[in-house]
């Protein structure tokens, strides 16, 4: 306990104590009142009164002056409550007018103790779980830095100090995993993922990062049970369809994958982006028919989605219809005309289909338009292969 809480305490005692006696002292002078004469008693009273507002002037003057800084009160706080409820209780007094001031001025003296024991009150545990907080993400962060540096052995120190933390929020759980796992331990990486689900059972994030750590193991069972809480704790946000569906595909769970991004447009049936996966499963999994029927679906009510013209170009090409596929590019291309990926796709059509002239036309466009870029090294091997291809039909046709 600090010292200013002490004297605070001691001030509020000698407070009460003067506030009880002046109650005893004004019950004292009334019924003397009645046992003198009028003027007498005006007398008597007046004389008490004086005395008693000395008395209580000077503690309350001396207090004022030891708390003029304290900051406002909580509301709720319970202490304030409890003294605000003993600074009351002058008000039954009616002596004089003037013992109903000084109450007040009495209760406006503790409300300022009040603030003062507020204001040195502050929990000690609360600044410790920030500090034990704020300490183990500097922790790890060195231990990032220090893995950078390829000082293996103090990034793994700095991990395990801030492990010893006794709170760790999401953030630095996850931070804690990742860390872990660039030291290529795996084990004590999935144990964090652990500890971060037990220590946060409400954040469905936990759950979906432990189930990506069993994955990344070949523990599918463990994952896929991780994989149902998470579905669970998220609750249908719409990030979380797009998630899991990708975790399931990863599993190789098919079904599991297909019956969730069904679900998906069936609860958001105007998202573009639940159509968009579904269109792409169906394409996956060999259901051309319906892919398309999605991407078209979903050109229908936005003409300017550029994934699914994308992907809707390589269905035709899978069915074996380029031409389609070609003037589905050549729209996307009108939509994003510095787009060098659309080229590529342009140029492999072109090229499938046997348009050799219009394939490296495309090709040298990228060249173009994008020099010393990885788009342009592909354009440039795509030419050397059809030059090697005509090349060798040329050679087959003469002999």
């Amino acid at each position: 306990m600090s010292k200013l809480t002490v004297a605070a305490i001691a001030v509020l005692t000698l407070l009460l104590s003067v506030q009880t006696w002046r109650l005893h002292t004004a019950q004292g002078a009334l019924q003397d009142a009645r046992a003198l004469q009028e003027t007498p008693a005006r007398v008597d009273v007046a004389a008490s009164d004086k005395e008693l507002v000395r008395s209580e002037s000077f503690a309350a003057s001396s207090t004022e002056r030891l708390l003029h800084d304290a900051p406002e009160p909580a509301s709720d706080n319970p202490i304030a409550k409890a003294l605000a409820a003993l600074a009351s209780t002058g008000k039954e007094s009616k002596a004089s007018a003037r013992v109903d001031t000084d109450a007040k001025a009495g209760k406006r003296t503790m409300a300022k103790l009040v603030r003062a024991m507020q204001k040195h009150s502050d929990n000690p545990k609360d600044k410790s779980q920030k500090k034990n907080a704020s300490e183990a993400s500097r922790q790890i962060a060195s231990a990032r830095q220090s893995l950078k540096q390829g000082d293996y052995s103090s990034a793994l120190a700095q991990l395990q100090t801030a492990e010893q933390s006794a709170t760790l929020n999401s953030k630095e759980y996850k931070a804690l995993a990742q860390a872990y796992n660039d030291l290529g331990m795996a084990d004590e990486a999935l144990r964090t993922y652990q500890d971060w689900s037990n220590a946060h059972p409400n954040d469905p994030q936990s759950y979906l990062s432990l189930a990506r750590a069993y994955e990344s193991l070949g523990m599918n069972t463990e994952a896929a049970s991780q994989l149902a809480l998470y579905q669970e704790m998220a609750g249908g946000k719409t990030d979380s369809y797009a998630n899991a569906a990708a975790l399931y595909r990863r599993l190789g769970m098919t079904s599991q994958e297909g019956a969730l991004l069904s679900d998906w447009v069936g609860t958001s049936p105007g998202s573009a982006q639940a159509h968009l996966a579904m269109a792409d499963y169906y394409r996956r999994t060999g259901n051309l028919p319906s892919a398309m029927a999605e991407y078209q679906s979903i050109l229908q009510t936005a003409p300017g989605n550029v994934s699914a013209h994308m992907n809707l170009a390589q269905t035709y090409q899978q069915m074996g219809q380029y031409a389609e596929a070609q003037a589905v590019l050549v729209s996307a291309l009108q939509l994003q005309p510095g787009n060098a990926d659309i080229y590529l796709r342009l140029g492999e059509s072109y090229r499938r289909s046997g348009d050799i002239s219009s394939a490296i036309d495309t090709y040298q466009s990228i060249m173009s338009m994008e020099p010393g870029t990885t788009q342009a090294v592909r354009a440039q091997q795509q030419i050397a292969r059809i030059q090697r291809q005509v090349s060798q039909a040329t050679k087959a046709a003469s002999k």
